[in-house]
């Protein structure tokens, strides 16, 4: 019997068909009308995967354009990144909660609303539950973004300031601080004697060394120094180099500048890292990161010193603490020296003895201002509770330095930052001083003292009267002043009193001690004159060279040269 297996089957023919079946003609299927209606699809789909493909590339460049931000964050700090993340989450966290997070919740539900409405007649958009549902919601998150707005502008910085207060106490006792040369004085000084050291000159700062307690002027005995120093720069092409050196100034209270007043300590070879450079092998940033990863400073912070002719640079350290109302404290300083880089905590800093002010200035500057937050938040509004500085004063005599001056404790050496205080508003006259201290003492931030024990007028008034004072007693003083003399910094001097320096340039030759009862009294450091405002009958000066004028230098010809033509003066105004 034949196998059909393999038999093919029989075409059929078209006529034999019957009528309700289909004829499929010869080559390939295609396929009906109804199955290609099925498969082509329809414009929401089309739309989805449109949507998906430009929600994926939003995504993709969004992450690219976090990529290309990141790399210079870690070309310039290296592990530093994580401080700058943990920043910017801190800082930005409320605003996050409060405004980005809500408004991206209506930007969704808005656009999901859209989305379902597309497509149906204007009666079937309008009546559609679930997007009338989404439209609801997306009001509402907008209105919870424009309260948070409100807030992040309004409230939230009051908020943080007041989170500062806790550690505030006001008291009103007698002050004591030792004298010190003029930071504007030291400044000057430094820029025209920078010995053959080439680089370029940082920031001065005040890093009192242990005898700086001991200076004490306005009594005609000059006593005393204030060492100053500076971080000299390294040149190269965007900052290649280190530091050079450690510029030390040992300016005197009073009196003439020594020629030996200035002095360096040079960087050795190995040490080749410093702050605010371009590449990475250089960055001083870079090593402080490797060791602790979430370190934060500010740059104006740091400063040096030369312990034993050997140089150290000494970068003060903060940490953050909480997120929705971020706050500063005290962490540490980074040590970097011949031995490399060294974190240390605030007892290892004492242990350690390193010199100057250890203590954040920037945490100091925002415990100070934060003042202004003791009161209720109408009167943050309205500015009515506080202080204010004195450099709204045009005339002010602390000029640009008019804040957080770095003063000595003649009884325990203990460093202080010292701010001169005003009243809110109009008024000018210094009422209080706030002080914080300068060294970290342990963990937390130090407490600030505000003493409203102080009641003087505002230092342009104080500068009148100082030469008012300074004529009274020797009309020489006239000339003086026409000469270009000057006043710098009135800062809280010892026992209650006020000092004010007078010079003119790079020299301090006079003192104006201010009595807490404001009166001034001026002080000639050399010749131990003085000028008393509430003595008018003093007798003119008497001069006592005491060696011939080949002899005499320029200064005490310049003086000798004064006071005559000042008794001449006075001379004549008798006549008249």
């Amino acid at each position: 019997m034949p196998s059909t297996s393999n038999t093919p089957e029989p075409r059929r023919n078209k006529a034999l068909a019957s009528p309700n079946e289909s004829v499929t003609p010869h080559g390939p299927d295609k396929p009906s009308a109804a199955s290609a209606e099925k498969t082509v699809p329809d414009g929401k789909t089309i739309k989805k995967h449109a949507s998906l493909i430009t929600r994926r590339g939003w995504i993709t460049l969004g992450l690219i354009l976090l990529a290309l931000a990141a790399l210079p964050v870690i070309w310039f700090k290296g592990l530093g990144v994580l401080a700058v993340v943990e920043t910017l989450l801190r800082y930005f966290f409320y605003l996050l909660a409060l405004v980005v997070l809500p408004l991206l919740v209506a930007v969704a539900c808005w656009a999901r609303a859209e989305f379902l409405k597309d497509g149906l007649r204007p009666s079937e958009r309008q009546a559609h539950p679930v997007a009338k549902k989404l439209t609801k919601w997306g009001s509402i998150a907008t209105l919870v973004a424009l309260v948070g707005g409100a807030y992040a502008f309004a409230v939230h910085p009051y908020v943080v300031a007041k989170s500062y207060t806790a550690d505030t106490a006001t008291v009103d006792e007698q002050t004591s601080y030792a004298d010190r040369a003029p930071w504007v004085v030291a400044n000057n000084y430094a820029q025209r004697d920078q010995g053959d050291v080439i680089g370029d000159r940082g920031s001065v700062h005040y890093v009192p060394a242990p005898q700086d307690a001991q200076a004490k002027a306005g009594d005609g005995a000059g006593e005393g120094t204030s060492r100053y120093t500076v971080l000299v720069k390294e040149r190269g092409v965007l900052g290649t180099g280190g530091y050079a050196a450690v510029q030390t100034l040992t300016m005197p209270t009073t009196g003439t500048i020594p020629g030996n007043a200035s002095d360096f300590c040079k960087i050795p070879e190995g040490m080749s890292k410093r702050l605010e450079t371009v590449w990475p092998w250089h960055a001083l940033s870079w090593s402080i990161h490797a060791k602790a990863p979430f370190a934060h400073w500010d740059n104006d912070d740091a400063y040096g010193y030369c312990a034993d002719g050997k140089p150290q640079v000494i970068v003060p350290l903060f940490k953050y603490s909480g997120f929705w109302n971020v706050t500063k404290a005290p962490n540490g300083a980074a040590i970097y020296d011949e031995s490399g880089v060294r974190v240390l905590s605030a007892e290892e800093l004492a242990q350690a003895r390193i010199e100057g002010p250890t203590y954040p200035r920037t945490i100091a500057a925002g415990q100070r201002s934060s003042i202004n937050a003791g009161g209720t938040l109408i009167e943050w509004w309205g500015s009515k509770y506080g202080y204010d500085l004195t450099d709204d004063d045009e005339e002010d005599a602390n000029g640009e330095n008019s804040s957080e001056f770095t003063l000595v404790s003649p009884e325990n050496h203990e460093l202080s930052y010292v701010t001169p205080l005003t009243p809110r508003g109009s008024s000018q006259s210094i009422t209080a001083i706030s002080a914080v201290p300068a060294t970290q003492q342990g963990a937390g931030r130090a407490k600030l003292v505000i003493n409203t024990v102080t009641d003087l007028p505002a230092t342009s008034t104080l500068v009148t009267a100082i030469k008012e004072s300074s004529v009274h007693g020797d009309n020489a003083w006239t000339t003086r002043w026409s000469a270009g003399m000057g006043v710098y910094e009135i800062l809280p001097a010892r026992d209650g009193h006020w000092a004010a320096s007078i010079g003119q340039g790079q020299a301090v030759s006079y003192r104006a001690d201010i009595a807490p009862d404001g009166k001034v009294t001026v002080v000639n450091a050399e010749t131990g004159q003085s000028s008393d405002r509430g003595d008018a009958s003093k007798e003119s000066v008497t001069v006592e060279s005491g060696k011939p004028l080949s002899e005499m230098s320029e200064k005490e010809l310049l003086d000798l040269i004064q006071q005559a033509t000042g008794e001449l003066q006075k001379r004549q105004s008798v006549n008249q």
